[in-house]
């Protein structure tokens, strides 16, 4: 049944994807907003089922650690959210400059707290832990080493991504710190953010700005969430947006959004900006553009 629920969902996806010409305008049949920093963008608005993007659905970005969401509810579709892990050296395979939950090898954290260290401090080595576990729990081999248990992860990840309705993704790391043969496409990535924010334990997590954990095995630490727009002390601080997830690879910034004010609700994309502040800019004129023309 659930398989069945994520056809419809990506069908209507494909058959309500528009697209126009690529420019730095964002133009819908409702909404017109002009000069935006990012190089794609795309709005999904519930309240007519329609996606609209700056480029062809199809075009080509880089979701950077947006790739967690997919990593996440992969994750939760092979582990129960309780289940015990404890992580390895799977932790240092993180890139040079990539954020971290700061997991360690004689750590021992659940399923879902580690899916809150991919969630709100982004941490790569959350996803790797995660990564490492399922591939594991795939190949039925417990011992597999970590590399090869996060091949496994990987390639299913590719494959779980086709069976939701995704055309042209391709994924090689659970965390998206990588080159150019990862990469996805504005309806790809539209989609599987649609499919997180329907998730409860993701959006319990991509909506906090902070949160005081404490390990399975005892550490404590504390999360920031990587999204300024959900600090109140920061100037891009939102009050209707409700969760998703940063992306951060050099010159290239992304954020995918969930906005929800009661009347107006959107799942906002925004690709290819040069600096962060971009990513948060271009968000706060697409939320603008749409709630000042209801």
């Amino acid at each position: 049944m659930k398989r069945i629920c994520l056809f419809i969902i990506s069908f209507i996806f494909v058959v309500l994807s528009t697209s126009c010409a690529h420019s730095t305008d964002f133009i819908s049949a409702s909404v017109t907003v002009k000069n935006l920093e990012s190089e794609y963008c795309f709005v999904y608005d519930y309240s007519n089922d329609s996606l609209t993007c700056t480029s062809d659905s199809n075009t080509k970005v880089y979701p950077a650690s947006i790739t967690k969401l997919l990593t996440a509810m992969l994750a939760l579709e092979i582990m129960s959210p309780d289940s015990i892990i404890s992580p390895g050296d799977e932790v240092y395979l993180t890139g040079e400059y990539a954020s971290s939950a700061y997991i360690r090898p004689h750590h021992t954290l659940t399923l879902e707290m580690l899916i809150e260290g991919m969630m709100i401090p982004s941490g790569n080595d959350a996803a790797y832990a995660v990564s490492a576990a399922c591939g594991r729990k795939i190949s039925g081999d417990d011992s597999l080493r970590y590399e090869e248990a996060v091949k496994v992860f990987v390639e299913e990840m590719n494959e779980y991504a086709i069976s939701v309705g995704c055309t042209g993704s391709n994924f090689t790391t659970p965390d998206g710190f990588a080159a150019d043969e990862h990469y996805s496409t504005l309806h790809d990535i539209a989609l599987i953010s649609r499919l997180a924010s329907e998730n409860e334990i993701i959006m319990k997590y991509t909506g906090l700005p902070t949160d005081n954990v404490t390990y399975a095995s005892g550490q404590t630490n504390t999360w920031i969430n990587t999204n300024d727009m959900l600090h109140e002390n920061s100037k891009y601080y939102c009050e209707g947006i409700i969760g998703l997830k940063t992306g951060s690879l050099t010159g290239n910034y992304c954020l995918v959004t969930l906005y929800d004010d009661g009347e107006t609700k959107l799942l906002i994309g925004v690709f290819g900006a040069k600096d962060e502040s971009d990513r948060y800019e271009d968000t706060l004129r697409l939320i603008n553009g749409y709630t000042n023309n209801q």
